[in-house]
């Protein structure tokens, strides 16, 4: 979430990377206990 840290990227580079950031995001706390597939510890020890 740094504002401006390449302003040498066009927003559309911005904005991708922040979606999939986000995208990352929603995946690693679903792994967390939304769709608990694997077994949780496995993921909690990988960070």
């Amino acid at each position: 979430m740094r504002a401006g840290a390449r302003p040498a990227e066009p927003a559309t580079v911005v904005a991708a990377r922040q979606l999939a950031e986000e995208a990352r995001a929603d995946r690693w706390r679903q792994g967390q206990g939304a769709v608990p597939r694997r077994r949780a510890g496995a993921r909690r020890a990988s960070g």
